[in-house]
């Protein structure tokens, strides 16, 4: 397996794949493309069948319980696919409102192989019987190309070195993408974490949480929190896992929190911060430590 410094290196040039696992909840019946319109804030309806589209799946209060991706396998049946760990929630939420209809739930694990790098998107049209390609979560902010091969069982394509699990994550934080457990809470407002526009229908009917979101589409109000790069340069001292949790602190003020980081090859550790709104972004922040950080806009 490469590491992680070999991995990007081979980004420019090749595909990397990386193996890992997604926690996916099934949604089959006659009455399914309906019922998850009223619930997500995609236009399931609007799927055709082997398509995926990014959606937000909320509370009755617009916080956000999960940002998901949904395939849409076959006319009466959709995966929804979450970050590790976040099934659990995902499918007593989903399920709740679901009385007096034709639908089913089923909880399963999905694999999933995350090919990066030049020449990724074409194992789309190589890909084998029963595994769904569906773009990579963050879109047209990708740093470079992506194609996700999920399925209840994916093979390994062919010719395409493996990387570290590590590399993922350093893609998602370099786009910005929040994660369950990390910049995703029980409180937290989509607006605050990432560009709901990727991830919402505002042309469809009514769904659960949509009040919020509209209404901050609509006034252009601004989140108390919002999402930012953060960037700590070679010779802190520091560890990824120191850096998670630890405060933010502008002119003596804490105006936040790292809430993911990984170790890059290419520039030191990377990582994301919810801060405060008015944090002058891009600028500059101490650590508890004394160390500087960089803040930076997502892309």
């Amino acid at each position: 397996m490469l590491d992680i410094a070999e991995a990007e290196m081979k980004l420019s040039s090749e595909c990397v794949g990386v193996r890992t696992m997604r926690d996916g909840v099934a949604v089959t019946g006659a009455d399914a493309a309906e019922y998850l319109q009223g619930q997500l804030s995609q236009d399931v309806v609007g799927l055709p069948p082997g398509s995926a589209a990014e959606t937000l799946l909320l509370t009755p209060q617009g916080h956000l319980e999960a940002w998901l991706r949904v395939t849409r396998v076959g006319d009466a049946e959709f995966w929804l696919d979450a970050d590790r760990g976040a099934g659990p929630d995902v499918a007593a939420r989903i399920s709740r409102f679901a009385i007096r209809v034709d639908v089913h739930f089923e909880t399963f694990p999905i694999e999933m192989v995350a090919v990066r790098g030049k020449g990724a998107a074409q194992l789309a049209t190589a890909a084998e019987i029963g595994v769904w390609t569906v773009p990579p979560l963050g879109g047209e902010g990708l740093v470079v190309e992506g194609v996700d091969l999920l399925g209840r069982s994916v093979g390994w394509p062919s010719g395409v070195p493996e990387g570290p699990a590590s590399l993922l994550d350093l893609l998602r934080i370099r786009q910005g993408l929040p994660c369950a457990g990390a910049e995703i809470t029980e409180a937290t407002i989509p607006a605050s974490v990432g560009d709901v526009n990727r991830a919402v229908s505002f042309t469809k009917g009514c769904y659960v949480g949509q009040e919020l979101v509209a209404r901050i589409d609509s006034r252009g109000a601004k989140t108390p929190y919002s999402l930012v790069l953060v960037h700590v340069g070679d010779g802190d001292g520091l560890t990824p896992s120191e850096l998670i949790g630890t405060p933010l602190v502008v002119e003596g003020a804490e105006v936040g929190r790292v809430t993911s980081a990984v170790e890059s090859a290419r520039d030191g550790i990377e990582g994301l911060a919810m801060v405060k709104r008015g944090t002058p972004v891009p600028g500059q922040a101490q650590l508890s430590t004394g160390a500087e950080v960089q803040l930076r806009n997502r892309p």
